[in-house]
């Protein structure tokens, strides 16, 4: 009888050691992210220049930059050793008469809007960011801070799709408003 109840208990912890090892390997595979030089292999081998990164558990959204186009990408391994699937949202810019540009990109977890400052004054001197969502039972505004950047990537829940941007202010470090666009799509 102690020997049975020997059995069961010793049987208990190589199943319990067992299962926590299986867990622990899949933890390792499923929360790892983009790393640096992947990211960098991947841009160069597509001949993207990345201009931003928000780095998100198990992926990496980038805004970026290829020849023209501007884009929004959610970056993810794919089931594939040291592979780099993607998601993205692109737009052509063919003329020098925008000053910015704005593009979302729906993503399960979270949405991400990936705001372009072409004008290199407007990106030398925006200190604050706020988007305007149109929403006739909650609408809202998100403002974000930024220094001398060409891209800014804002992420916002997802409740069920994207939402429409009505507008886009950006205010020097002093207060003052420097642009401001309606909810059209510039770019």
């Amino acid at each position: 009888m102690k020997i049975q109840i020997c059995i069961v208990i010793l049987l208990n912890i190589i199943l319990v050691a067992l299962f926590s090892g299986c867990a622990v390997m899949s933890e390792k595979h499923t929360h790892q992210g983009i790393e640096h030089e992947m990211l960098y292999d991947f841009c160069n081998d597509h001949n993207i220049i990345l201009l931003n990164v928000e780095p998100v558990e198990n992926t990496s959204i980038i805004a970026y930059k290829k020849e023209n186009e501007y884009g929004i990408m959610k970056l993810f391994l794919s089931e594939q050793p040291n592979t780099i699937s993607f998601i993205k949202n692109s737009v052509s810019i063919d003329d020098n008469s925008h000053q910015i540009a704005f593009l979302q990109l729906d993503c399960a977890e979270r949405n991400y809007i990936a705001l372009f400052l072409l004008n290199k004054e407007i990106a030398q001197n925006a200190s604050v960011i706020t988007i305007e969502f149109e929403d006739k039972i909650n609408p809202y505004k998100i403002s974000v801070t930024t220094r001398d950047k060409d891209s800014v990537i804002i992420p916002y829940s997802s409740e069920n799709d994207l939402r429409n941007i009505s507008g886009v202010t950006i205010e020097n470090i002093s207060g003052s408003v420097i642009y401001e666009t309606g909810g059209e799509t510039e770019g």
